[in-house]
């Protein structure tokens, strides 16, 4: 079962060598998202973190390159266009190897009874091995 910490219990600090990606399509799956928040999350401004997933999902038909966001086996939404593009070919070599790409999601409620999410994905993970970060001198 993944982590669950409400938003005073973050060390934010552990993010600083993570590369923030904004997960889409939130508004199609907020049921899931706030399942994946445990209900922690009441007010406009709440935060949690869980894990979760990335999966290909080369039978999309806008965009074959499409990575899903799954959080306990339920999609909460995809990676933008650009980081799906990215990523994609990373993501199904770690698939290819039997390992289940998992980082840190941090949910929050953007405005009463809607969710938005972010991965938080470590530079040093094999999906982004060899991306440059920038944030470092």
């Amino acid at each position: 079962m993944a982590r669950r910490i409400c938003e005073q219990e973050i060390d934010w600090s552990r993010f600083d060598d993570h590369r923030r990606i904004r997960v889409v399509g939130n508004q199609y799956h907020q049921p899931a998202l706030l399942t994946a928040s445990e209900h922690l999350i009441q007010q406009e401004g709440d935060r949690c973190e869980t894990e979760a997933v990335l999966l290909r999902e080369p039978s999309n038909a806008h965009d074959p390159l499409a990575v899903q966001v799954m959080v306990n086996g339920k999609r909460i939404g995809y990676l933008q266009r650009g980081s799906a593009k990215r990523y994609n070919k990373r993501v199904k070599t770690l698939e290819d190897e039997g390992k289940r790409p998992t980082y840190p999601l941090l949910i929050r409620m953007q405005s009463p009874g809607v969710f938005q999410a972010h991965l938080q994905i470590p530079y040093s993970s094999e999906l982004l091995n060899g991306f440059k970060n920038t944030r470092r001198s």
